[in-house]
């Protein structure tokens, strides 16, 4: 072989085997992108793992064949064709000639389709966590009853109740020795089956809220927020995968054997660029028209978790408004009772002795009610945004 043709077989085998490089190292950096998990295990809620495991499941299976290169083996026919040497000069027969390739393709339009939709997969399995921190805030305060208010009032009754049954034994053994009537003794034993009849509602709704699912710390208004932020990353993420093959830059390398044709090295190699026009005049303003009505959809629609949040808001704010109110009448009332109770309680004889035990049962009936006040209110106001907030649910 003449040294010009060795030098250019040279080159052309040095040209192949970079390219084919080139598409190597693109889908080894592909393949070694990370895959940043949602951080569910900070998530509340039982069932957002099992659908991040089913997005990102689900996503991957999908992108692999788009990460990864096609491997091609094609053959065919060529006739009427003259064999031709190294040369350029014509052999001696003609007919047909068979042709087999076999290589590797890539594109990078797969490439940038492959992350957006991972992107995408991890956008929703965070919309998916902050709409289950939505759900579980619906589902725990749409209910009157406070947790944190139940939590204190059974404190309060708790440290009562023992006060209250040695109070009814007294009374009965009184009763014994004639010295207080069937009246007292029944009225006594009324006040304790309600202290015990409270305490037991309220330790029955503690323990039907803990088999809900827990609600965030974080106030609403931080919830809406990433609610909505995460909204705006899953239109985006949608968004980049539809524009994702505007353009795509693809290699082809491999072997290209033409049986009947003498010559060096069977090595091909392709590097193509596509372009489509559509992509430049159509989809823009389209994709734009898509990302405003995915949000504004997924934000404001009818019987959406927007208007749900905001109607339980606004609820809670009235319901916060009048606690407000009765735990000032309360403190009032109970002020008062407290200081007739020290009043009288010293005091010994069968004449007071009603009187002091009809003020105790008052007194603990409002240290509970003002305890629940209280702490509904100290939960309403960590969850609830400012009265002068306009724009915290927009």
């Amino acid at each position: 072989m003449p040294p010009r043709t060795r030098c250019s077989f040279s080159i052309m085998r040095h040209y192949c085997c970079s390219l084919a490089s080139a598409g190597l190292s693109i889908c080894a950096l592909a393949l070694s992108v990370p895959v940043a998990r949602a951080e569910t295990d900070e998530s509340p809620q039982p069932g957002v793992a099992p659908y991040c495991d089913y997005a990102w499941g689900a996503t991957s299976s999908s992108v692999s064949q788009q990460l990864y290169p096609h491997l091609y083996l094609s053959g065919g026919v060529l006739t009427g064709a003259e064999s031709v040497n190294v040369t350029g000069s014509t052999g001696s027969g003609s007919g047909t000639l068979w042709r087999l390739q076999a290589g590797l393709s890539y594109g990078l339009a797969d490439l940038a389709e492959g992350l957006a939709l991972r992107d995408r997969a991890r956008a929703e399995c965070m919309l998916y966590r902050h709409q289950s921190e939505l759900f579980a805030f619906l589902a725990r305060y749409e209910e009157p009853d406070s947790v944190a208010g139940a939590l204190a009032k059974i404190h309060v009754l708790q440290e009562a109740l023992p006060v209250a049954e040695r109070i009814l034994l007294e009374v009965r053994d009184l009763f014994l020795r004639h010295q207080a009537t069937v009246e007292e003794v029944n009225a006594t034993g009324l006040r304790v089956d309600t202290l015990r009849s409270e305490l037991g509602s309220s330790r029955a709704h503690v323990a039907a809220s803990a088999r809900k699912h827990r609600v965030s710390a974080q106030p609403v208004t931080e919830l809406m927020r990433s609610y909505r932020a995460t909204v705006e990353q899953v239109a985006q993420s949608e968004s980049r995968a539809r524009m994702s093959r505007r353009f795509d830059l693809a290699l082809r390398a491999g072997y290209d054997q033409l049986f009947g044709v003498r010559y060096g090295i069977p090595l091909a190699a392709t590097l193509t660029f596509t372009i489509n026009p559509g992509a430049l005049l159509a989809q823009p303003p389209a994709e734009e028209q898509a990302q405003r009505g995915r949000i504004g959809w997924a934000s404001f629609g009818l019987e959406g978790i927007h208007d749900r949040v905001a109607i339980l808001v606004s609820r809670l704010r009235a319901v916060l408004e009048a606690q407000s109110r009765r735990t000032q009448e309360t403190s009032v009332l109970l002020a008062d009772l407290e200081a007739r109770y020290k009043a009288v309680e010293g005091m010994q004889g069968d004449a007071v002795r009603p009187y002091r035990d009809y003020l105790w049962f008052d007194l603990i009936r409002l240290r509970a009610e003002d305890a629940y006040l209280r702490a509904q209110m100290d939960e309403l106001g960590s969850l609830l945004p400012p009265d002068g907030d306009a724009t915290a649910l927009p």
